[in-house]
């Protein structure tokens, strides 16, 4: 398997604004970045010259093509396409099936940051798995033509976990086996309020996916982690075609909140088989239960063994009820969901 890889060009007549953020999305490891100034229908050689998988279409300034000549390249090479713009005024007369996203280009460039991060957030769900330019990227529901909301990104698998004492640890050793390209993961971490926000700006500062600690309404994307706020339940939710978080303050289960088996319960029913597991080290039994309804529908399930927990108390009950599919020790986990997804 090649390394993963995003070659994304972008259509643009902003040159000025894009040339400001060139050298930091070239800078990620992921993204190999063309800026382009011609027209839609002068790009065919860029694409060709750079197995292009991705078009960021700027839509300011003047027009850079016509609907017609963006479905075409876009079915020919296979294409994800991103719009951006000043307004989403602009970006109406490209809007089609193709499009997967629309990013505002900010206002000053005290937002510069920001916006690039939207556009590796929107890029990886693309990224090739393989050379060919005309190999398959992971679907993405396409954007309503009458709006340009956020969407998620649907994976073949939701990694969900639940750690408690010992579980900061124990959940870094899983990370560092898993890509940039993750799949989506949503863990419970017992922590005492405000912590949660510290712990997620903590590896998002040492590991190459997304972690920020989930607000209410988070989409659910690949290569993103969402953490669990202290003192509110996390549960996942589904419109029919998105799946996104609910954070919200209710009762404590097992006296803690937020609580795993609250995750958990909710997934189950959702995923099925397209989810994944974990409970790590912990005091308790949170998580059990709901491992185990989530293995009754299918998803494949792990604990965390006796011999690497800090407390073997929420993995051992899992165990003890039949909920596990694996046994292993902390530094296998992260090797087996990769090796589960595959």
């Amino acid at each position: 398997m090649a390394a993963l890889d995003a070659r994304t060009i972008v259509v643009t007549r902003d040159h000025q604004f894009f040339s400001k953020i060139r050298q930091p999305l070239a800078d990620e490891s992921m993204i190999s970045l063309v800026i382009n100034v011609a027209a839609i229908g002068e790009a065919e050689s860029k694409f060709i010259a750079n197995k292009a998988n991705v078009l960021i279409l700027d839509t300011d300034l003047s027009s850079v093509g016509t609907r017609s000549q963006l479905e075409e390249l876009a079915k020919k090479f296979t294409l994800s396409v991103i719009l951006t713009g000043s307004s989403s005024v602009s970006a109406r007369p490209f809007t089609t099936a193709t499009i997967k996203d629309f990013i505002l280009k900010p206002e000053s460039s005290g937002s510069l940051s920001s916006f690039v991060n939207n556009i590796l957030v929107k890029v990886r769900p693309f990224i090739l798995r393989q050379d060919s330019r005309f190999s398959s990227y992971p679907a993405s529901q396409a954007t309503s033509p009458a709006d340009f909301k956020d969407v998620a990104v649907p994976t073949s698998k939701v990694v969900c976990v639940a750690s408690s004492t010992g579980g900061t640890e124990a959940f870094e050793k899983v990370l560092k086996q898993m890509p940039a390209l993750c799949p989506p993961i949503l863990i419970v971490q017992h922590m005492p309020s405000g912590f949660t926000k510290l712990f997620a700006e903590r590896l998002n500062n040492f590991y190459p996916m997304t972690i920020k600690e989930a607000r209410n309404g988070d989409f659910v994307r690949a290569g993103q982690v969402l953490i669990a706020p202290a003192d509110q339940h996390m549960s996942l939710v589904s419109d029919g075609s998105r799946l996104s978080v609910k954070c919200f303050v209710g009762q404590k289960v097992h006296a803690v909140m937020p609580a795993a088996d609250i995750l958990f319960e909710s997934a189950a029913p959702i995923l099925k088989t397209n989810a994944i597991g974990v409970v790590l080290t912990g005091m308790g039994s949170d998580g059990a239960k709901g491992l185990l309804l989530m293995h009754r529908y299918g998803a494949k399930t792990i604990c965390q063994d006796q011999a690497t927990s800090v407390v073997y108390g929420m993995p051992k009950a899992a165990y003890d009820l039949g909920a596990a599919d694996f046994n292993l020790p902390v530094g296998e986990i992260g090797g087996k969901i990769m090796q589960l997804l595959r």
